[in-house]
């Protein structure tokens, strides 16, 4: 038994893998001669997990030399199989061969046999069962007959699935689309819903409950102050609020001036929030007299729109707001964590969230009687589903305390 690495990286063409397979079993010739069992052994006297630290899986291939009966291979590749086979003035039988225990993870062993490969499997019971290893058998062979075909096509684009199986997934696939119309904005959904359930609740939160009706007077008015301080269609506006109430409105709002929200998350580190600000030039951030106080280098420029000092005067409550907002109109800017690096800002347009949000009530299902706790920050994309999926299907977001989500005794009660 000898370990080695062949490289996928860079994509290869099936008769590439193939021949970068033949170097490395060539170049490892020489080394046969030493038991793996000794190589490891002098490697890690003490060690017991060098094996599988090096390798999971192996490969085995056998070639038989001379003919055999073939009732016998039919035998060993049918599942009918037959009772006895004769070679020479030899009568076999064939049976299963139990091995017991596995040595690895999973093992492959080809015998060929007069022009015919015979496949055996062994594999570790904890990590497959019979019918993962028939399935893993089955796209084995699709993909050696797939690149039998086509030495030149990469590895990585051979057809995997049998076509039994890409029948299945059409016919699932079929079964599943729903015409929805995705020229609409998410907002205009709730506004449907505002007609038809004006009196029923549609946020609960510890500070406050708003129904339909409030939800749309108070997104309303908050547009309106978010576009008389500049804000035009398709600019970018932080959200910078805690868990409370004010959190849905202001992204209804947001949405409803024609702008696009950006998440800034209360108890991040600022270089984060100045950082999110910059890079999408966040032309304002929707926050309260509170938190803008705690971000006096970020309030000024981008303006400060903070939804505790909302009024109701003409100037504001009868501000007409964008009706011509479309499907292609951006919705919402989530950042990535920056973990691996700079974080990075992923735009997500109205359509693509009507279409999750709407997939998504009618299956798993979500409708008017049903609530949502919603316990995620807003720089989480599913926040958008928390948030958003109770209000275009009538039905009750629960907003819950940054403090309660992270106390699982305090969120059961």
């Amino acid at each position: 038994t000898v370990a080695w690495r062949v490289d996928l990286g860079d994509r290869p063409s099936f008769g590439e893998l193939l021949s970068r397979v033949d170097d490395a079993v060539t170049s490892s010739e020489p080394y046969l001669r030493y038991p793996l069992h000794d190589v490891l052994e002098g490697l890690d006297p003490h060690g017991d997990r060098l094996w599988t630290e090096l390798f999971s899986c192996t490969f085995q291939w056998n070639k038989t030399s001379r003919m055999i009966d073939p009732r016998l291979v039919t035998a060993m590749t049918s599942n009918e199989g037959v009772d006895r086979a004769d070679v020479g003035t030899m009568q076999l039988e064939p049976f299963a061969l139990g091995v017991g225990r596995s040595s690895v993870e999973l093992g492959v062993g080809i015998d060929e046999i007069d022009e015919q490969l015979i496949a055996t499997f062994e594999y570790a019971t904890d990590l497959f069962d019979a019918q993962m290893i028939s399935r893993m058998a089955r796209h084995f062979e699709a993909i050696l007959a797939g690149g039998a075909r086509d030495p030149d096509r990469p590895v990585a684009a051979l057809d995997m699935l049998t076509e039994d199986e890409l029948d299945e997934l059409r016919s699932v696939q079929r079964s599943n689309v729903v015409d929805h119309d995705l020229d609409r904005p998410i907002h205009a959904l709730i506004e449907d819903q505002v007609r038809l359930h004006a009196d029923r609740v549609a946020i609960d939160a510890a500070d406050e409950s708003l129904t339909y009706g409030e939800l749309d007077e108070r997104s309303s008015l908050l547009a309106a102050r978010i576009i008389h301080a500049g804000v035009g269609r398709g600019d970018l506006v932080g959200i910078h609020l805690e868990q409370a109430s004010a959190l849905p409105v202001a992204v209804v709002a947001v949405l409803r001036s024609g702008a696009a929200y950006v998440a800034l998350d209360v108890g991040v580190p600022k270089q984060r929030l100045r950082f999110v600000c910059e890079d999408a030039d966040v032309r304002a951030i929707v926050t309260t007299r509170g938190l803008a106080a705690e971000l006096p280098d970020m309030v000024t420029e981008p303006v400060a729109v903070c939804v505790d000092e909302l009024d109701d005067s003409p100037e504001h409550a009868n501000r007409p707001l964008p009706e011509d907002i479309a499907g292609d109109d951006l919705a919402y800017v989530s950042y990535t964590s920056g973990s691996t690096g700079r974080p990075k800002g992923a735009a997500v347009e109205h359509r693509s969230a009507v279409n999750e949000l709407l997939a998504m009530a009618s299956r798993p299902g979500f409708g008017g009687d049903d609530a949502m706790l919603a316990i995620t920050g807003l720089s989480f994309d599913i926040s958008m589903v928390e948030l958003v999926l109770p209000l275009v299907t009538g039905g009750r977001v629960v907003v819950v305390e940054r403090e309660v989500s992270a106390d699982p005794e305090a969120l059961r009660d």
